[in-house]
């Protein structure tokens, strides 16, 4: 009859780490929403005013997915968008670019938002 309580336990403390373990996952990914539910209204209206238009900023590499040709910046503040500094996932414009970056760079990058998507166009490291 123990054992019953104890494989309970057992799961419950399972269960506890893997929710543990993806939220640091996604933390460490870049998919944190913290410091987001504050942004949510602003985000909306400037990407309604910066949809197309060039944006820039400066940051560092932090990861490089070629399957999914993407880019995992920690990125200064971005005034033109409201967006304090935080880590986030970029789509390429064109892989190519990420030929002279590697993870932990200081760099320097432009973007544009298109299909709801923030875009990086340029990149290269901080001089």
């Amino acid at each position: 009859m123990r054992i019953l309580p104890m494989m309970a336990a057992i799961a419950l403390a399972v269960s506890t780490n893997a929710a543990v373990a993806n939220e640091n996952h996604d933390k460490e990914m870049g998919n944190s929403t913290h410091g987001m539910d504050n942004m949510k209204g602003k985000e909306v209206m400037n990407n309604e005013q910066t949809a197309g238009q060039q944006l820039s900023g400066k940051g560092m590499v932090k990861a490089i997915d070629t399957e999914a040709q993407t880019i995992t910046v920690t990125h200064e503040p971005i005034p033109a968008l409201q967006w304090p500094t935080m880590t986030m996932k970029f789509n390429l414009d064109n892989f190519s670019l990420t030929q002279e970056i590697e993870v932990n760079d200081q760099v320097e990058f432009e973007f544009v938002r298109a299909n709801g998507n923030y875009v990086i166009t340029a990149i290269k490291p901080q001089e």
